[in-house]
């Protein structure tokens, strides 16, 4: 997982307003999140993605969310990006298992089965996509070992369902 410089952000921020890519403010289990949502054609490969560029010691960060995600759950999406890496952060061990922990805890039940089903397939599909293209999914050893284990947890919910 990269972290992102302050200017790197501040142009993906520039570029996200020049493309008139829509903004979301929302406030969702007690936060306050900020996100675009963005058109699937900017990852073609990764159905269903999400953008995340951050800065792990200033929490700076910018979040885009795929067209391609339900309406209704783009903001968890979003959310667990928010928490894994502002709340938690990147050089944490577990932190994709406990932010999704999280957002299960806090998303409506009549929507918690699709969203885990769509989360285990971006898992799926960006580790594949990793052992293809290493240089272009910066997932790195310990972000593949991140997404498995929470790919694992994620099917065991799944099974409740």
């Amino acid at each position: 997982m990269e972290d992102f410089t302050i200017e790197r952000i501040e142009e993906t921020r520039k570029t996200f307003i020049e493309n008139n890519f829509y903004f979301v403010k929302k406030e969702i289990g007690n936060r306050y999140i900020e996100y675009y949502e963005l058109p699937q054609d900017l990852n073609k490969d990764l159905p269903n993605f999400v953008c995340r560029v951050t800065n792990n010691e200033t929490k700076k960060y910018i979040l885009g969310v795929s067209l391609n995600i339900p309406t209704k759950i783009r903001p968890y999406f979003a959310l667990e990006e928010y928490i894994e890496f502002i709340e938690i952060g990147m050089d944490k061990e577990n932190r994709v298992l406990e932010a999704e922990k999280e957002v299960l805890k806090i998303i409506p039940e009549k929507i918690k089965k699709e969203y885990i089903r769509l989360k285990i397939d971006l898992f799926e599909t960006e580790l594949k996509l990793y052992k293809k293209y290493p240089n272009d999914y910066l997932l790195g050893e310990d972000g593949v070992k991140e997404f498995e284990k929470a790919t694992k947890y994620l099917k065991n919910e799944l099974k409740t369902y």
